[in-house]
């Protein structure tokens, strides 16, 4: 990709330049784009990243990382908006089993949050996905129940299926929060 050594020292350094200048927060390095390629093919392989048909390779690696880094960044932002609206809702469930007095256990914080995770569950894979016992897991899934947070969508009295309404909810409340 880089016909010198001067080159690859160039986007460095122009990285450096542009987290001093803070507008990178996050990097995520782009690994060889195109390695070794003979000079025949690197103009076919280029060819996608070309911004503009007048840019020198620096100038399209330039453009390149630039539009990797702000991804990168917009994805971060994105990750801190969802974990805040999970934090919430998980905060909610935390506030409702707290104002019946119910003794919030670190299994069942674990609990809440598996289920964030997985909305559709049943007892055994939520014991293994938390690495507490069925029976705890089984006390903690009748209380939740009770308390509205998650309800039965299966029949029967055996390979019981959960199911958790907000959490499965949470994609649309995400594209609402971040559009």
């Amino acid at each position: 990709m880089f016909s010198s050594h001067t080159e690859q020292l160039n986007c460095a350094l122009l990285i450096g330049l542009w987290q001093n200048a803070g507008l990178i927060k996050r990097l995520i390095l782009p690994i060889a784009v195109t390695p070794a390629l003979e000079t025949s093919k690197r103009e076919k392989v280029l060819q996608s990243y070309r911004f503009s048909p007048l840019k020198t390779e620096v100038q399209m690696i330039d453009d390149w990382i630039y539009h990797t880094a702000r991804a990168s960044q917009n994805a971060v932002q994105i990750e801190y908006g969802i974990f805040s609206i999970i934090g919430k809702i998980v905060d909610k469930w935390e506030a409702l089993l707290a104002s019946s007095e119910v003794h919030l256990t670190k299994t069942m914080r674990k609990l809440l949050i598996a289920i964030v995770g997985a909305p559709v569950f049943s007892i055994a894979s939520l014991a293994h996905a938390t690495e507490a016992s069925y029976t705890t897991v089984s006390n903690i899934i009748t209380l939740l129940s009770s308390h509205g947070i998650i309800t039965q969508v299966s029949r029967g009295r055996r390979n019981k299926v959960y199911a958790c309404p907000e959490a499965l909810g949470l994609f649309d409340t995400i594209i609402a929060e971040v559009a």
